[in-house]
């Protein structure tokens, strides 16, 4: 339900009977309240009617703090998309939001499962000293960096449950997990804005699938290193969520021309997977769906909707068992895209995983930090 520009559907009730009568009050562009009985609109209702209360909370809605909303023994009750009613104190209690309108939408599950549940106004993310997204030239510049993590994901489609971004918000969602215990550890790191677009030539046509050439994609790497190299950080790691990208001959060709050490590494390899999952499948399957329900559920369907991701195998034999390799054409080799069944995936299956890679990659980005690039070997 979105409560951005401080409009919700709402309607106030008490002892379980509609208020009925009670002035509702919508905000203007310029801000001004105006009455609006009729349509049921406003930014936030306390069933207390009176004009100046509903402007308040209005004003409060519309900036996610949520105030307000339900107090004494008055509940609200809001209307999501579809037209189910929805009662704030029922959310708070199953843990789905941790304050009404926190990021202009209430959501099932994520960070906001995990805050107490409150009334109060959230307290705001603090900047993140290792994201170079949230950080002002001035704390950006006096930071010397000494290893920059570039995510690297892809614009595909991931079975019918999983959104086109899974990749980029994987291996972004990694990158900033294990950056901030490397710097919690000393290592002055920095993860730079996603990549979002991938090697995706054989998925071209499912939907709006965005491929980018491996040569266009060796280009952009090229102008990463100029830059980084530009900035005095010496050391880069590309940090890939998409099975399509291949950095390896990339990097080999870059490293000859730079100072700036380089170096790559798939997420999902950097701990055993079969530690955490029966079946890990190799798109869409139940690690990346458990990964994805750990770091932005509300973005995942109803498994209930999935595919079964069933794989059609390649009928020569060392292709089957992949020691020799073909590109996979997945127009016709799945029928939704995925391989892998997703349906065994659970939220904690995902977060143990996430924690293991994510403690690994940390531990390799403190040592790096501390690494000679000059001087790499023992």
């Amino acid at each position: 339900m979105e409560v951005e520009h401080g409009l919700a559907r709402a309607r106030a009730v008490v002892d379980d009977e509609p208020v009925v009568g009670q002035p509702l009050l919508r905000r203007d562009a310029a801000g001004h309240s105006k009455e609006v009985p009729d349509e049921g609109l406003v930014g936030g209702l306390d069933g207390v009617g009176a004009r100046d209360r509903c402007a308040r909370d209005d004003q409060d809605v519309r900036r996610g703090l949520g105030r307000d909303i339900a107090e004494g023994d008055r509940a609200v009750v809001l209307v999501d998309e579809v037209g189910r009613d929805v009662a704030i104190g029922d959310l708070l209690e199953e843990g789905l939001v941790g304050s009404v309108g926190h990021g202009g939408r209430y959501r099932r599950g994520g960070r906001q499962a995990n805050r107490a549940p409150s009334l109060s106004p959230p307290p705001l993310d603090p900047v993140r000293p290792y994201v170079l997204a949230d950080l002002s030239w001035p704390e950006a510049r006096d930071a010397a960096f000494a290893v920059a993590v570039l995510p690297w994901g892809a614009t595909e489609p991931h079975n019918l449950h999983l959104p086109y971004a899974t990749d980029t918000i994987q291996a972004e969602g990694v990158a900033a997990e294990a950056a901030r215990r490397a710097w919690e550890r000393g290592a002055r790191v920095v993860v730079l804005p996603p990549v979002p677009f991938g090697a995706n030539a054989m998925q071209l046509g499912l939907g709006p699938v965005i491929d980018l050439r491996p040569s266009t994609q060796a280009l952009v790497l090229g102008d990463v290193v100029r830059s980084l190299e530009a900035a005095g950080v010496a050391r880069l790691v590309v940090l890939n969520g998409h099975g399509g990208n291949d950095f390896k001959p990339m990097i080999r060709e870059l490293q000859a021309q730079t100072p700036v050490f380089l170096c790559a590494l798939d997420w999902w390899r950097a701990a055993p997977a079969a530690d955490h999952f029966d079946a890990p499948g190799d798109h869409a399957g139940e690690l990346e769906t458990s990964a994805m329900l750990h770091l932005q559920p509300d973005l995942v369907r109803p498994l209930a909707e999935a595919g079964d991701g069933a794989e059609r195998p390649f009928r020569v034999a060392a292709l089957r068992e992949g020691w020799a390799w073909a590109p996979r054409d997945w127009h016709r080799m799945t029928a939704d895209t995925g391989v892998g069944d997703p349906r065994p995936a659970t939220a904690e299956k995902g977060a143990a995983f996430v924690d293991a890679v994510a403690e690994r990659v940390a531990g390799f980005l403190v040592e790096l930090a501390a690494m000679d690039p000059a001087d790499p070997y023992e």
